[in-house]
């Protein structure tokens, strides 16, 4: 055979197989089709598991859910000064203020509160209350005749430091004749009350209830206790 029919018979089969490399490059784009199918694939259920994360934020579990009960609304602070106490209610102007702190029932007309809590309409119900001025202050509830305040039989004082000792002062009508005093002990004496009315020595620097009686003559003291007790 000679080399020009062997170059011809070579180019026959040639074209009756088929290029090699086109065929592969058929095969090659298909399969590079399936895989672009299987990443959109995927794509949507990363897209589905990313909606089920987001949640619905109306629902009252959601955290982002500002309805949620376990998202309180944080605490704000409140600071007026007392202008009724009538022995049920403490108001500031026309605001109400509620508490279970035991200060807040010793804060008198005149006093300047700070209190922390959150708004119920148009009261203010607090966690925690301050009395933040006068800074010297005590408060008395006995006999008017022990601080000499007339003809009084009972009263309930507030006393501060300076000309005006009585800062404010209500009429009681019980006669007993027990005594309440609240006072702060600088660790020498108890501030604000008669220097010759509580003789405490030895008690460290703080506030004390001090529970008691009036003979007419003197005072015979029961208890003396760190106030507020759970502060002790």
């Amino acid at each position: 055979m000679s080399r020009r029919e062997l170059l011809r018979l070579l180019a026959a089969l040639g074209l009756s197989l088929g290029s090699p490399g086109w065929a592969n490059g058929k095969d090659k784009d298909k399969g590079n089709g399936n895989d672009k199918d299987k990443d959109k694939d995927k794509d949507k259920d990363k897209d589905k598991g990313n909606d089920k994360d987001k949640g619905d934020k109306s629902s009252p579990g959601n955290p982002n859910n500002p309805n949620n009960p376990n998202n309180p609304e944080p605490r704000r602070n409140y600071y007026a000064r007392v202008t009724l106490n009538d022995g049920a209610a403490i108001y500031c102007g026309g605001t109400r203020v509620l508490s279970d702190s035991p200060w807040l029932k010793l804060a008198a007309p005149g006093m300047w509160l700070e209190a922390e809590g959150n708004w119920n309409e148009k009261d203010f119900k607090a966690a925690q209350v301050k009395i933040v001025s006068p800074k010297v202050w005590a408060y008395y509830q006995g006999p008017a005749a022990a601080l000499s305040l007339g003809g009084a039989q009972r009263v309930e004082v507030w006393l501060q430091d300076g000309a005006e000792r009585v800062l404010f002062q209500r009429t009681l009508t019980t006669s007993a004749n027990t005594v309440r005093v609240v006072a702060y002990h600088d660790g020498t004496r108890f501030l604000a009350v008669p220097p010759n009315l509580i003789a405490a020595p030895g008690l460290k620097p703080g506030w004390y209830e001090l529970n008691g009686t009036w003979n007419g003559q003197s005072f015979t003291w029961s208890s003396i206790k760190p106030f507020p007790a759970d502060e002790g």
